[in-house]
């Protein structure tokens, strides 16, 4: 989203280049338009509470709870086809 904004971009790809030896390959992706959505919505929240730190001199931690990362959806689907392939 950083990068979208400094430059003026409605588009974001990103280019994955594979170079060993006998195994070469490229693979351009594009982030959706929801994607850089909440790309843009996470970086100017973020600014805004960078700005709010400069600004008071409060800087709050980013995690005071207990926390457990859950599975995506696309992690979960990936889970359940390596287990049928177990």
């Amino acid at each position: 989203a950083m990068y979208c904004e400094t430059a003026a971009l409605d588009q974001f790809f990103w280019i994955f280049v594979n170079k060993d030896e006998n195994y070469h390959w490229v693979a351009i992706i594009e982030a959706s338009t929801e994607l850089l959505e909440l790309g843009m919505l996470e970086y100017r929240k973020t600014m805004r509470a960078i700005a709010n730190g400069f600004d008071t001199g409060e800087w709050p931690a980013p995690i005071t709870e207990d926390y457990t990362d859950e599975l995506n959806d696309f992690d979960v689907r990936r889970l359940e086809a390596l287990r049928v392939q177990a």
